[in-house]
This record gives structure tokens, C-alpha cells and sequence, in this order.
């Protein structure tokens, strides 16, 4: 059994059944650095599993007119706190997010190095900024230049390019996996979810599709 298999069925999945075939597009659609942001993030917080229960999904809504899984909600992170992300691309098993010198931002195999641990530098309405314990680069996305890890800054986390909020969601196959969704949002532009696949590690569109078949899918762990 894989360490995200193991950690997986570990973890109960949040209250509801998924039920089979669904796609829904898991995002917090939140604009960041806008004063509706922290009133909207207050109000998914008092909805609580009453949001989890009706599939509360803002923005993009459903993909291919599949229902919105029951079972999502928002997981929170906890300032100060050092994290490993475990793929859930079947290709990679027993992959975590890793950043080095040498081989850039992409997965490898889990090995408990700081090259694979991210430590929550900046937090704000539900998103986190995120520092590799290694580089002491933090994880970034841009249209401009995608995913990658770049300067950890003040104003890059107020744009929204290291900005990434947690999303628990339950698969079409039942599993309990997070979405890591990126915070930049323009008007035009569409949330990205932090993806892994054939391409590499990258962002991409989030959508349900890509969520149920673990390239957006992801085991969140506290190493602190």
C-alpha cells in the first residue's frame, strides 16, 4: 500500500456520500486582497457542514454538468507550521512536492528532506504563504511565468501569486483528497489548482475532472 493510500484511508472523509460519476470544480473562489474576501471567508467559516452538505462551490460551478460532491469544505492552516504535500497522480506513488537547486520545483519521491517541506510564513482569510525549508523560496504562480518557486515576498502574497488555500473534497471514487487552489484571480482569468501529471508539477484550470482523477489531488501532512 502507497503512503498516500495508507494516509488516505486513514483520514474519514468529510460527512456525506460522493456519489459516483460527479465532477464538481473544487475552488475557493475568493479574490484575494479585496474587502469582501475576509467577509466571504467569515461566512464559509459560520456555514461550516452546512456549506459541506450542499456542496457550496462559487464561481466556476459544476464541470460537465455533473452535481457538486457533498462532501466539500475548506481545511485551514496553522501559521508557523511546516507541511509535506503527497501526489495523488497514480504514476507517482509515494511523491511529495519538492523544490531544490538543481532539479526545480516538481515531485519526487517522498523522503523527508527540508527539499520537501513548506512552512506557512504569511497567512491571511484561509490562504497561506508557503517557504521551502531548503531554498527558502516559496511557492509561486503567475500567468507569466507558472509554477515555480520564487522570492518569498510581501507583495508577491498580497497579489495573489503565493497565495494557496486548502480544499477538502471527497473524489467520485470516495476518496478524502485537498485541493491546493492558487489565490491570483483576475476578472478573465480562471482559478488554478496546483496539478501533477505527465506534464510535471504545474498550475492548471481547476476542475473536477482533473480532481477525481488525483492530478489535482493531494495528501496534506503536518511534519512540524
Amino acid at each position: 500500500m502507497t503512503i498516500r493510500s495508507q494516509l488516505a484511508s486513514a483520514v474519514p472523509a468529510p460527512g456525506g456520500a460522493a456519489r459516483s460519476g460527479s465532477s464538481s470544480v473544487t475552488t475557493l473562489s475568493l479574490a484575494p486582497a479585496r474587502r469582501g474576501t475576509r467577509l466571504m471567508m467569515q461566512l464559509l467559516r459560520r456555514l461550516g457542514s452546512a456549506a459541506a452538505a450542499i456542496g457550496l462551490v462559487v464561481g466556476l460551478g459544476v464541470a460537465g454538468g455533473g452535481t457538486a460532491h457533498a462532501a466539500t469544505d475548506y481545511g485551514y492552516w496553522q501559521y508557523g507550521h511546516v507541511y509535506t504535500f503527497v501526489t495523488w497522480y497514480q504514476s507517482a506513488p509515494d511523491s511529495c512536492l519538492d523544490d531544490s537547486n538543481g532539479g526545480g520545483t516538481r515531485t519526487f519521491g517522498c523522503n523527508n528532506l527540508n527539499y520537501q517541506k513548506w512552512k506557512v510564513i504569511n497567512l491571511s482569510s484561509g490562504y497561506a504563504q508557503l517557504e521551502n525549508l531548503a531554498t527558502g523560496r516559496c511557492l509561486d504562480w503567475s500567468p507569466q511565468y507558472g509554477l515555480r518557486t520564487f522570492g518569498c515576498y510581501p507583495s508577491s502574497f498580497n497579489g495573489g501569486w503565493q497565495m494557496w488555500a486548502r480544499v477538502h473534497r471527497t473524489s467520485a471514487s470516495g476518496g478524502a483528497e485537498e485541493v491546493l487552489q492558487n489565490g491570483r484571480w483576475q476578472d478573465g482569468e480562471t482559478w488554478q489548482c496546483l496539478d501533477d501529471s505527465q506534464y510535471g508539477v504545474r498550475g492548471y484550470p481547476c476542475n473536477g475532472p482533473s480532481q477525481d482523477a488525483g492530478y489535482q489531488g493531494w495528501t496534506v501532512i503536518d511534519v512540524t
